[in-house]
């Protein structure tokens, strides 16, 4: 009985290292591409909020009050006294 027992408990013990080892490699794995999607999606999301805000910026200049091109006249000219 005894015998079975020590064997019982010693498979466990020396696989123990390997599995947690293994298990980390994966979540690492795992984590390493969930860094690099969400980073990929804020890089996007800041790539299409700053085009967004050119264009933005476009229209306002082209619709500047008196045809040049200056911020500070649509500025002036939207504000409301």
């Amino acid at each position: 009985m005894f015998v079975f027992c020590s064997s019982f408990l010693y498979l466990p013990v020396r696989l123990a290292p390997s599995f947690v080892r293994s298990f980390f490699v994966h979540c690492s794995s795992f984590l390493r591409s969930l860094f690099v999607f969400c980073s990929s999606f804020v890089r996007l999301l800041f790539v299409i909020s700053l085009s967004a805000c050119r264009a933005t910026t476009a229209r306002v200049v082209r619709t500047c009050p008196c045809g040049s091109h200056c911020l500070s006249c649509y500025d002036l000219a939207s504000v409301s006294f």
